[in-house]
């Protein structure tokens, strides 16, 4: 979920987008936690996408800051309408521990 528009320098003359003085601040979609999102140094965190039976429907892209986070935001969400739910990576590279997962499908 986006906390914080980020904060951008736009042309005087024309409005263009100029550059990007402040990022975008994220947080976990289901307990709210600050995630740093979009560069190399980023938190680790999850990536989901919600999309609808209805098309005219826009996707909805969610992060979450945990498995256990993840999990527990599909048992609370209405699932009225949804389609499918895309998975978050499962990865072995990377800061987060891949078994995480397993402990929480147990």
């Amino acid at each position: 979920m986006e906390i914080k528009k980020a904060v951008i320098e736009r042309c005087s003359k024309c409005g263009g987008y100029i550059k990007e003085l402040k990022p975008a601040e994220h947080g976990c979609d289901f307990c709210k936690k600050l995630i740093l999102v979009g560069d190399k140094n980023s938190d680790p965190h999850l990536k989901s996408t919600i999309f609808y039976h209805n098309s005219s429907r826009e996707t909805k892209d969610i992060i979450f800051c945990s498995w256990k986070c993840f999990f527990s935001y599909l048992k609370k969400s209405d699932k009225k309408g949804i389609d499918f739910i895309s998975l978050p990576f499962l990865t072995f590279d990377r800061k987060e521990d891949p078994m995480d997962f397993f402990e929480e499908i147990k």
